[in-house]
């Protein structure tokens, strides 16, 4: 289907009504805005990889009413629908975070009224009888309908922690380790001459910067005067600074050895303590849980045997009213 654009109020409600119960994608853009362009192509690819999810582009240019009634402070923006109703709204060119609510949404859309079992007509909320027991309980043969047996909920799954216990263990282990080398070595503050290298960066956020299309010095600068923030920030940095004479050259290296600092043998042991207060947390938070589970279980045990005891009482009350119908007739006779 790809990206569809909008024209106007009217024709916004028209693709909304037409999306039915399918998640609404809109972006919210300008052709002067450098971020909206740079996510333009990303968003046109997340049109063809979710062919369930309805896509609307509404540019600046053609629909300057629409997006001030909408409220709309800055571009781009991205907002969020389900049967006309926004659920979620994305500020900034992140393509991760735009993806991840696409996602999360998408599961969340769909519900379709019409496809539930329904009731019948005129019966309220009356369930529909086999016929082999419609025909007993037309002739007063109760006793022959089979009584269904509750059928009891199953326990929850037992939740396997080892994993998890065993990754906190052995990082437990490396800390203490390196606590002891700590404690044992004396470290020698004077550094020794390393490679030369940039200075370090998040990779990750560099990764994406350079996937959106801009230099990678740019990015890394961007990235070096933001201390690595977060997209958005970055790409308002080189919007700002592209102008600048020296935007494009080169970075100056740094010695990495003396870049990089050894932690000392008391932020070592903080680590250690951090670390033992996680285990300690996880290891409550599981018998919260559990305690929680058990809880859970005998609920439910009580509602089955209440569930089992109103079926008794509902059986017994038929059998007495079929009993008292039998003896009027017999009088009557």
């Amino acid at each position: 289907m790809g990206v569809i654009e909008v024209h106007g109020t009217s024709d916004w409600d028209a693709k909304h009504h037409a999306a039915g119960g399918k998640l609404v994608v809109v972006d919210f853009t300008a052709s002067w805005c450098g971020p909206c362009q740079m996510i333009k192509p990303r968003f046109h690819a997340f049109a063809s990889q979710y062919p369930n999810v309805v896509f609307l582009e509404v540019n600046e240019a053609n629909n300057e009413d629409l997006i001030h009634s909408i409220g709309i402070r800055g571009f781009p923006t991205f907002h969020f629908y389900i049967n006309k109703s926004k659920v979620d709204e994305l500020v900034g060119a992140d393509p991760n975070t735009l993806q991840n609510k696409i996602e999360t949404w998408q599961a969340s859309a769909g519900y379709n009224p019409f496809a539930t079992e329904g009731v019948t007509l005129g019966g309220g909320n009356a369930v529909a009888l086999d016929p082999r027991e419609a025909r007993l309980r037309k002739f007063h043969q109760v006793d022959l309908i089979p009584q269904a047996t509750p059928t009891p909920a199953p326990a929850p799954a037992p939740v396997d922690h080892s994993a998890e216990d065993e990754e906190l263990a052995k990082a437990l282990a490396l800390s203490q380790q390196e606590l002891s080398q700590a404690q044992a070595n004396v470290e020698n503050n004077a550094a020794v001459p390393g490679e030369l290298a940039p200075p370090p960066v998040n990779e990750e956020l560099l990764a994406q910067l350079v996937e959106m299309g801009f230099p990678d010095i740019r990015a890394r600068k961007s990235l070096l005067a933001t201390g690595d923030g977060n997209l958005e920030q970055c790409i308002t940095w080189i919007d700002e600074h592209q102008d600048d004479i020296d935007i494009d050259e080169p970075i100056k290296f740094i010695d990495l050895a003396q870049h990089k600092r050894t932690l000392t043998a008391e932020e070592k042991a903080a680590k250690v303590e951090e670390l033992k207060r996680k285990i300690e947390n996880k290891r409550k938070e599981r018998e919260e849980l559990a305690k929680k589970e058990e809880v859970a279980r005998e609920i439910a045990r009580r509602n089955m045997g209440k569930e089992a005891v109103a079926a008794k009482e509902e059986y017994d009350a038929i059998q007495t009213r079929l009993l008292r119908e039998k003896q009027k007739k017999e009088i009557g006779s």
